[in-house]
């Protein structure tokens, strides 16, 4: 996957970089999970039951199913977080898929209240987890993927925007989705573009462009926030649009 050399902008504290190689630095990136978990925790406390059961556009999710993957994962990386700087290694989840899918689908019935207030209690654990890594600590191994807790923190940023925004509530969609995140979403999910194809990513108004495979050219613009969440499987406000058309199949998520 190759990068353009566009200008990079530095406003909000860095999370409006146009290089898609350049990743905010930790301490903004800590900032925006933060302020992500309070908007989070404020929309999501008053959800009755009859809205903890309301269907999402995740195949066979509602939002309760949406609300225990949070907090399961929350939970699971606060324990990476923690067994990394006590240089041990964990797996993320206890039995692996089957564990975190048979937790998801059992904690979906839980009622509303038990599964909000689960919810917010891991996003609390999770970021005073972040908060006791030190500088030189972030390179530190872990389990999730063989990475670093460095990666936990960006996989972290992923998810929380993107199944935060799947909730469908109001103040928590894609347009909230920084540029940073956005940039870093077309590199991240670049392995789902189709293979035996030359594909590049063009979003309006900027300099930069993602591009990834070898072959017949296929290129795709569109608002970089669009492009986003296209590619992460979403439906965006505005489609992008692909020459030729039409817009490719999309792999599996890496």
């Amino acid at each position: 996957m190759t990068h353009a050399d566009p200008p990079t902008a530095t406003s909000n504290g860095g999370l409006f970089s146009a290089d898609p190689r350049r990743l905010p630095p930790v301490a903004v990136l800590r900032s925006d999970v933060e302020a992500v978990h309070r908007t989070l925790t404020r929309v999501i406390v008053d959800l009755r039951e009859e809205d903890v059961r309301r269907e999402t556009a995740l195949p066979g999710w509602t939002r309760a199913h949406l609300l225990r993957h949070l907090a399961d994962l929350a939970q699971a990386f606060t324990r990476q977080v923690q067994c990394a700087r006590a240089g041990r290694r964990i797996a993320v989840y206890d039995g692996g898929r089957a564990g975190r899918d048979a937790s998801i689908t059992a904690g979906a019935a839980l009622p509303a209240q038990r599964l909000v207030a689960d919810a917010v209690v891991a996003l609390q654990h999770l970021e005073t987890a972040f908060g006791q890594v030190g500088d030189e600590e972030w390179a530190l191994p872990c389990s999730y993927r063989d990475g670093t807790l460095h990666d936990v923190l960006l996989a972290w940023w992923r998810e929380v925007h993107i199944h935060g925004s799947d909730l469908d509530l109001p103040t928590m969609t894609t347009e909230q989705w920084p540029p940073a995140l956005c940039w870093h979403l077309l590199a991240h999910l670049g392995p789902r573009l189709p293979q035996g194809r030359r594909v590049t990513l063009k979003p309006d108004g900027t300099a930069g462009h993602v591009t990834s495979g070898v072959g017949p050219t296929v290129r795709i613009r569109g608002r970089l926030q669009d492009l986003a969440v296209w590619l992460s499987g979403r439906r965006p406000p505005h489609q992008p649009t692909a020459v030729p058309a039409p817009l490719p199949d999309l792999g599996l998520w890496p």
